[in-house]
């Protein structure tokens, strides 16, 4: 319905087996492959390349590519193939890397959001895909110009906004890097200088939540990733996200999500392929 010039034709989240791979072809859209974890090597045209964690790689149409997995511990993905019909946008993307590192929030948020759209597939959800799309695109190219690229999304963690501040970073960064550990708002406080009771009150100005309920989102943003991706037991991923047992972790997944953590990973923690196009549209190579 909306016209944003650019067409999701096909989303996947896959998980390759060491030894495993696709064989040289090319195609008439576009093709991004965004690394999660794993690795193995990707040739583009006459150049190969290593896959990286956190790396994007864009496949342009009627571009020959191949690649293998060489590591033990296999590759996992996420890949979006598309079309673009707008001349301005086709030739932003064009200039494009075709190797980006990336921080993982923003480009893996977007792309799991649509992959859930696509999973329900309610109304619109084709439409929001689209708009999904264009607003990865439009991260990669902001950090292409400025050329930042690592910095990419450091805000989509929950809630983060903006961390360039040097009251509310410190702050943050302590949180992230020991969320497995029992964490006090006294402790917080004290890492920005700040009387407890004033700190707080200028945190949930800024984030919009206090600063504990603040940390237990992100514990539930990383115990997700590690549920989709990791191979972590759901007793290790509540002990590696801070939560204080797993009833705890259980019982506080389940009323923010609406599904026990076990549920969750049977529902993300699997390849997927979805089609907004015909399939054999997109199958097709040339």
């Amino acid at each position: 319905m909306l016209n944003t010039g650019i067409n999701v034709l096909w989303l996947a989240k896959c998980r390759y087996l060491y030894g495993q791979s696709v064989s040289r072809h090319a195609h008439r859209f576009f093709q991004y492959v965004y690394v999660m974890e794993g690795g193995g090597n990707i040739a583009i045209g006459e150049t190969q390349y290593p896959f990286r964690k956190d790396h994007m790689y864009m496949i342009p149409a009627y571009f020959e590519h191949n690649f293998d997995i060489d590591k033990k511990e296999g590759l996992q993905t996420i890949e979006i193939k598309f079309d673009i019909e707008k001349e301005e946008i086709l030739n932003e993307v064009s200039q494009m890397p075709l190797v980006m590192p990336v921080n993982s929030y923003v480009v893996r948020k977007n792309l799991e959001m649509m992959i859930e759209e696509g999973q329900e597939a309610d109304i619109y959800y084709s439409d929001i895909a689209n708009l999904k799309l264009c607003e990865t695109l439009l991260h990669l190219l902001r950090a292409k110009e400025q050329k930042h690229i690592t910095m990419i999304g450091k805000a989509m963690e929950p809630s983060l906004c903006s961390t360039d501040d040097p009251i509310f970073e410190p702050v943050i960064a302590f949180m992230r890097n020991n969320m497995h550990k029992a964490i006090t708002l006294d402790m917080i406080a004290d890492i920005a200088c700040l009387e407890k009771t004033y700190f707080s009150k200028k945190f949930k100005e800024k984030y919009g939540s206090s600063p504990i309920h603040f940390l237990n989102d992100m514990r539930l943003f990383k115990a997700k990733e590690l549920l989709t991706y990791s191979d972590m037991s759901i007793t290790q991923i509540s002990e590696q996200t801070g939560f204080q047992s797993i009833h705890y972790f259980s019982r506080f997944f389940s009323q923010k999500e609406g599904l026990s953590p076990y549920e969750f990973r049977q529902k993300h923690g699997r390849s997927v392929y979805l089609y907004f196009e015909e399939e054999q549209k997109v199958n097709d190579t040339i």
